[in-house]
Formats: structure tokens, C-alpha cells, sequence
């Protein structure tokens, strides 16, 4: 739908609420036996974006305009809309939600549409993937994984064993991620998520062609191998320990590995590529 081109529309758009960061939800305990209150936890809420529409009124056709908003905004179903959002200095971002209400003065001379749109992820999400790659190993060395963001955000991590190497994808294999300590290139061990995918774990053995994923993305958290030639996907989740957390990315340095005792050091290391979008609170 062509904005900003008033010689093919009469749209334009005049301002836009809802790009700040969200208000955080501070949940408190009042103490039973003294003053104040103690915290229990915060949560961010869903975004509602609205858009102002002006319109240029002499020699464009108000109805069809408004039937175009309509028809690009209002669906049916849980189909949903994406904002992209571009800049002069920084790479676009995107954000998705649903129509809540178009609005309008129909018999105002200055008509102004106003669009709200609720969007259930409240952060926004840069449109290019990044990526890094490592190897697994007994022990490996970190890798920095850097964000530029400033939201924690959760990655998808393939893994592809060698042919024939299936059983690589072996005994306690443990993503780790880490924040920067006061030693440049010295990490902390902050999030891990330890799994015992061993073959004899799996509802059915890896074979040749086949991909290992974790996902720990808000939303989309799994652990699963992946059959590229079918599509088929098979839940390899049963294998996570109890105590493991989802791995996560903080604004900033990171630092991730995988580690697999498998294969004693340096013997079949295994190449591992990770996926994460940046995700910001604002624009």
C-alpha cells in the first residue's frame, strides 16, 4: 500500500504512537512484619503501535482509500501484519501484529485515520539474520557471539554430522552461553542447556542427511532432528536434564559453545552454525 506518495494515494502518515519501549509489569510482596515491599518479578506487556494516516482530500478518491486500509489491514483468521520500519544510520527492523481498530472522521475536512495495532511480541526484530560458527569438542574454547541489540534474545543452533558419524550427536552434549568478565575474552557461565541425545535416546536413529537443532527462541523452544529431504521433524526433547536452562543472549560480547565428551579431544569435532535475530525494546 503506497504512503508517502501523494500523487498516487493522498496518504501520508502524520505520527506514530507506540515506539518506545514498552512499561515494565513490577510485581511486589508487601513484607508481613515491616515497611515496604519485596520484588517478585517484572514482565514486559504487548506493544500497541497506532498509525496516523493524513490525507491529501482535493482530486483523490476518500472511499477507495478507505477501503485500501481496510483491505490491508483487517484479516481473518490469525494472520498477521509486519511493520518494517527504516532508518539512514542502522539496519531495518520488524515487528507483528493484528488490527484492533481503524478510525476516521468521515465528515471532517481534515480527514485522519487512525490504525491501532496490537503487537503480542513487544520487541522489535532485525530484519537480517546473524549467524557464527564453532566445533564441538571435549572441551572447547569459547566463541564470541555479539549482539546489537539491547534485549536478551534466544538462537537456533544446527548440527550436521559427518557421514557415517551419526553417533557424534553424543553422550550429555551441553550448549553454554556466557557473559564477558572483567578479563577481556574470559567468559561466565551464565545460561546451559545439557541434552543426552545419544541414538539410543532418539524415537529413531540419526541417519546420513540428517540435521540436530536447538531453538531456544521465546516462543519456538525445542530440540528436535530435522530431515531436510522430507521435512519430517522428529522431537529429540525427552534427552534435556532437568536442571538445564534455555541458553540466551544478552546485549553485547557473548559467549556460546557446545560441549560433547562423546569423542575424547579433537577426535571428530563437530561444525555447529547459530542463528539469532537483534531485538530491541525501542526505536
Amino acid at each position: 500500500m503506497p504512503v508517502l506518495v501523494p500523487d498516487s494515494t493522498g496518504l501520508f502518515i502524520s505520527q506514530i504512537e507506540g515506539l518506545e519501549p514498552v512499561p515494565e509489569n513490577i510485581t511486589t510482596k508487601a513484607f508481613a512484619g515491616g515497611s515496604g515491599e519485596y520484588f517478585v518479578g517484572r514482565q514486559r506487556g504487548k506493544r500497541n503501535i497506532v498509525l496516523h494516516f493524513g490525507f491529501e482530500a482535493q482530486g483523490y478518491d476518500v472511499t477507495s482509500v478507505r477501503e485500501s486500509l481496510n483491505g490491508n489491514f483487517y484479516s481473518d483468521g490469525d494472520s498477521e501484519i509486519t511493520l518494517r520500519f527504516e532508518f539512514d544510520d542502522r539496519d531495518p527492523v520488524l515487528i507483528s501484529g493484528f488490527a484492533e481498530t481503524i478510525e476516521g472522521d468521515r465528515f471532517s475536512s481534515d480527514l485522519d485515520f487512525q490504525i491501532s495495532v496490537i503487537c503480542p511480541k513487544p520487541n522489535f526484530i532485525a530484519e537480517a539474520v546473524s549467524t557464527a560458527t564453532g566445533f564441538t569438542d571435549y572441551d572447547p574454547g569459547w566463541t564470541t557471539l555479539t549482539t546489537l541489540g539491547d534485549r536478551d534474545c534466544g538462537l537456533a543452533v544446527k548440527l550436521i554430522p559427518e557421514s557415517g558419524l551419526e553417533d557424534n550427536i553424543g553422550n550429555d552434549m551441553t550448549y553454554i552461553s556466557g557473559v564477558e568478565s572483567s578479563t577481556p575474552g574470559v567468559y561466565i557461565h551464565q545460561r546451559a542447556l545439557e541434552i543426552n541425545p545419544h541414538t539410543a535416546d532418539l524415537p529413531d536413529p540419526m541417519v546420513a542427511g540428517e540435521e540436530f537443532w536447538m531453538d531456544s527462541r521465546l516462543g519456538q523452544k525445542s530440540v528436535y532432528i530435522y530431515t531436510p529431504s522430507t521435512g519430517a521433524v522428529r522431537n529429540a526433547l525427552r534427552g534435556m536434564t532437568q536442571d538445564s536452562q534455555w541458553p540466551k543472549l544478552f546485549p553485547g560480547p557473548n559467549g556460546f559453545r557446545i560441549k560433547n565428551p562423546y569423542w575424547a579431544a579433537g577426535v571428530h569435532p563437530m561444525a555447529w552454525t547459530a542463528y539469532w535475530y537483534d531485538e530491541f525494546g525501542g526505536i
